[in-house]
């Protein structure tokens, strides 16, 4: 049966999940060596501190709700196994956020392959749950899996790295026959079948489980269908009616009416839009793509406008493989139809510094 299918077959394919492999794998034995080395061995921090600066950190509004647990200790650092507890959303989130709070934390000095090891990893798993891949980051994660391989062995030459190491390898050539990996991660399944386990759990009735939960799914997908518009679904979610004139900024909204629906949040496809928040848009004043903090949104005959401070792009910065960005107080107008409505992003900040930085997560050079 299975030999029948036309674009399938079962002996030529190979579907790599990289929830699994990376965020429930390979990133957790990289992290919990990393943290083992520099608080054990090489003594930049005790791990208390480095407990208490993730506590503090300001991860902004988009990913407050997936902040690493403050749970590591040298007992489960020292324990056998390569696990620690976090799911495998803050396992992102500490991935990307581990130099801004390592680097806080103590002196690391420049160039440690360990730092090198963390950001080889970034760099695979921004390409890994990437939709969209050309040749060029095919060959980018070809060369940044071996090197991360290389680099582990040095780094740690007496331990073995989990299997899942060996599946990275197989990823740029997977991408080549099937697709991107990302359209085989778990993450969307594991977050859909989210509720349906609480219900059960919730619920203590344990009796014709299948049916009861495939019945309350139904039911939740047809309330969702009703009335929906799925080609760019909008959700304003906070609202009201503002006099324009007495506005911040009003001199940007001279040809808009007299009175405006100012929206304090906003939802377009599930990517949500709120005061400071930064977005990516068309900069056509420099002809470049730039990225802006929202101030305000209005929603003005049935189209949205964004009154947002322009960021200054400073470089991208290697060492927290981030942009690094400055403010400078130049308030603009957006129209809907600039922006890139696929991410909307937190900007972190480290101690005495002025700029803002942005970590990417995926490929997002898309409308």
């Amino acid at each position: 049966m299975l030999d029948e299918l036309k674009y399938f077959k079962a002996a030529e394919n190979n579907g790599f999940d990289p929830m699994h492999d990376i965020l429930e794998g390979v990133a957790h034995q990289i992290l919990k060596l990393v943290l083992r080395c520099f608080t054990k061995q090489k003594k930049y921090f005790q791990i208390e501190l480095f407990n208490k600066c993730l506590g503090k950190f300001d991860y902004g509004c988009i990913e407050s709700r997936d902040k690493p647990n403050q749970n590591f200790t040298v007992k489960k650092l020292a324990e056998k196994g390569n696990k620690f507890k976090q799911t495998a959303a803050q396992t992102w989130v500490l991935l990307r956020v581990f130099p801004f709070i390592v680097y806080d934390c103590g002196h690391i000095p420049e160039g440690d392959p360990h730092m090198k090891l963390i950001i080889l990893l970034q760099v695979i798993t921004y390409l890994a749950f990437s939709n969209i891949l050309n040749d060029e980051m095919v060959e980018k994660m070809k060369e940044s899996v071996h090197d991360l391989q290389k680099t582990f062995k040095q780094c740690f030459p007496t331990v073995t790295p989990i299997n899942k190491f060996h599946h990275l390898s197989h990823y740029s050539y997977n991408v080549k026959i099937t697709s991107v990996t990302n359209g085989f991660s778990c993450m969307r399944f594991e977050a859909m079948n989210k509720l349906p386990k609480g219900q059960m759990r919730n619920g203590q009735n344990y009796q014709n489980v299948p049916f009861s939960l495939a019945k309350r799914q139904n039911l939740k997908q047809v309330a969702a269908v009703i009335n929906r518009n799925y080609y760019q679904r909008v959700d304003i979610i906070t609202e009201k009616i503002v006099p324009r004139n007495e506005m911040p900024h009003a001199n940007l909204l001279q040809l808009f009416p007299s009175r405006v629906c100012l929206v304090k949040r906003l939802k377009i496809d599930g990517v949500h839009f709120r005061e400071n928040v930064a977005i990516k848009y068309d900069d056509n004043l420099r002809n470049t793509k730039s990225f802006a903090q929202i101030r305000f949104i209005y929603y003005v005959d049935e189209k949205f406008y964004f009154v947002a401070e322009h960021l200054n792009m400073v470089c991208f910065d290697e060492k927290y493989n981030s942009y690094r960005l400055e403010k400078n107080d130049e308030i603009i107008l957006i129209p809907e139809e600039n922006v890139y409505k696929r991410k909307t992003y937190n900007l972190w900040v480290i101690g005495g510094s002025k700029n803002v930085f942005i970590s990417p997560q995926y490929y997002d050079e898309f409308k």
